[in-house]
């Protein structure tokens, strides 16, 4: 078991397209855009009505990404949330992990607590998320074998 890297940090902005310029202007190079919505997220951010717009941008290195978050909608929080999910800011750190479920283990030994209905399958990866102590969403994840795509 093992960290492979830092893949990315999530940052939850008012304005997107300001901050988008700006990451822009430092030579990040946007690569998607989506909004999402639905039982997942209302979910993992304990929100209901949670719409959030989500751009990627790759570092000049492409080591590493910046995920910009703007929440869209009007969001009843439930009252096991965090009311500081929607407040500008850093928000998440997403880890690349050797083994998924080993490291997920790990971080709840520690303190950590999955708040993701589980392992679930996303496009080419596996993820997980565990609000880490100071409610910090680590975001995990784990590669799908080429021969599993």
């Amino acid at each position: 078991m093992g960290l492979l890297r830092l893949d990315c940090i999530g940052i939850v902005v008012d304005d997107l397209d300001e901050v988008l310029s700006f990451f822009l202007g430092l030579g990040f190079i946007w690569q998607s855009s989506a909004t999402r919505s639905g039982p997942w997220l209302e979910h993992v951010t304990k929100t209901k009505g949670a719409e959030v717009e989500i751009t990627l941008l790759q570092s000049p290195a492409a080591e590493t990404h910046i995920e910009l978050l703007k929440y869209n909608s009007a969001i009843q929080l439930s009252p096991q949330a965090d009311p500081t999910i929607l407040r500008p800011g850093f928000r998440m750190v997403g880890l690349l992990t050797e083994n998924l479920a080993e490291t997920v283990d790990l971080a709840v030994s520690l303190g950590g607590k999955l708040i993701s209905p589980g392992i679930e399958r996303f496009d080419a990866f596996w993820v997980a998320y565990v609000l880490a102590p100071g409610n910090i969403i680590l975001m995990l994840t784990e590669d799908v074998p080429w021969d599993e795509l």
